[in-house]
């Protein structure tokens, strides 16, 4: 449905359709790369997938990502909780369903396969009532309405937030550059 909107909107667009891990395009191809929701999803193929947005742009190129992140709450208690719950159950794994990144262990993978850092900041839905990842992460902390906050939720938002927009920031935003280089050459 996307292709389609976008192509009738504007027949000259030039969409495609693949997978992060195997761009259809050539090398140094491309002057920008988004992925929203992308990254999260490609179970142990992360690296692959950086290397592959780097093979498709030019020189000084950008690649613009918004990824969840493993945030100060999420590591306190969302992720040994959800470690405890699969104890209980038997220790049984649980379906790969997306990854939660570590702000400093992207930036070096992207570092690593050439790409210099221009803008990493926290993201979060902008309304003071809502919060996706608390909404998701935590049900005690919900409202009535899809992704707003009760009583409680507004004041942990608020507390993370007056302290730092990364203690419970959902997810990360970023915008790399790829170097003319790799640095390791």
């Amino acid at each position: 449905r996307t292709v389609r909107a976008l192509t009738d909107y504007d027949r000259e667009l030039n969409v495609k359709v693949g997978s992060i891990t195997r761009i259809p395009a050539a090398d140094a191809s491309m002057d920008g790369v988004l992925a929203i929701g992308v990254l999260e999803y490609v179970e142990d193929k992360v690296p692959e997938a950086l290397a592959e947005v780097h093979r498709v742009l030019k020189p000084g190129g950008f690649f613009f990502a918004e990824v969840p992140i493993a945030n100060t709450l999420r590591q306190l208690l969302y992720i040994p909780l959800k470690k405890l719950e699969k104890a209980l159950r038997g220790g049984k794994q649980a379906t790969f369903s997306n990854y939660l990144f570590n702000r400093t262990e992207l930036q070096r993978q992207l570092e690593e396969v050439g790409f210099e850092m221009t803008e990493v900041k926290p993201h979060e839905l902008p309304e003071d009532d809502s919060h996706y990842g608390l909404y998701i992460d935590f049900k005690f902390l919900r409202g009535s309405e899809p992704y707003k906050l009760n009583a409680l939720g507004r004041i942990v938002k608020g507390v993370a937030n007056a302290i730092s927009p990364w203690i419970a920031s959902t997810g990360m935003v970023i915008v790399a550059r790829k170097r003319a280089t790799k640095s390791n050459e």
